[in-house]
């Protein structure tokens, strides 16, 4: 894995804090990435898989997702299975991370009613 892959995934791990948009209601939530692996690197974009974890529940649900990050930072990545699930939506994101503001926004895919995200930290 190259240095560059290396310095990106530690930039994504841990904590983001923002909102997201479900049935024109707007909630607050913690969006935990963790686990994240490069699986492959072709003509600088990766594929990669990642552990998701809403935290604010009790026993917070967490699943997988896989798919690609570019190197501009967007993404699309699709849930691919449930490790903790709870009685939440598997969700699904198509969007951009913002290195400069070090902010993660976008679509919610995946989770009916739902539409937008934004999630961000210190």
């Amino acid at each position: 894995m190259g240095e560059a892959v290396l310095s990106f995934r530690k930039k994504l791990i841990g904590d983001w804090k923002g909102s997201y948009i479900c049935d024109n209601e707007e909630f607050k939530f913690t969006l935990t990435l963790a686990n994240i692996y490069m699986v492959r690197s072709a003509d600088g974009d990766s594929e990669i898989v990642l552990e998701a974890r809403h935290k604010e529940m009790i026993n917070a649900e967490s699943f997988e997702l896989s798919g690609t990050l570019g190197v501009d930072g967007s993404f699309e990545l699709n849930p691919t299975r449930w490790i903790n699930h709870i009685d939440g939506k598997l969700n699904g994101y198509l969007g951009k991370y913002e290195d400069g503001k070090n902010k993660i926004a976008g679509d919610m895919t995946h989770a009916r009613g739902c539409t937008t995200f934004m999630v961000s930290r210190n």
